[in-house]
C-alpha cells in the first residue's frame, strides 16, 4: 500500500474535506488539523492494522488493513 494508490488518496480526499480543505503542508496548525480529521474517520470507520499476511515469509514486507 502507497500513498498513490486509490482507496489511500480517497481516504486523505475526504479527511482533508473534513479538516476544512486547508492543504497540510501549509503550517503546523494545518498539519495537526488535517492528522486529527484523518485519525477521527479512520476510527469513525473501524479500520486498524492487523499483522501482515506476509509476516511470517522471509524478505515479503507487506501490510493489511482490518475492516470493520
Amino acid at each position: 500500500m502507497t500513498h498513490l494508490d486509490p482507496p489511500v488518496k480517497t481516504l486523505a480526499g475526504m479527511a482533508s474535506r473534513l479538516a476544512g480543505g486547508v492543504p497540510s503542508s501549509l503550517d503546523q496548525e494545518s498539519t495537526i488539523q488535517f492528522s486529527r480529521a484523518l485519525y477521527d474517520l479512520i476510527v469513525a470507520n473501524g479500520v486498524s492494522y492487523q499483522t501482515p499476511s506476509g509476516f511470517l515469509q522471509e524478505y515479503m514486507p507487506g501490510q493489511d488493513i482490518k475492516y470493520p
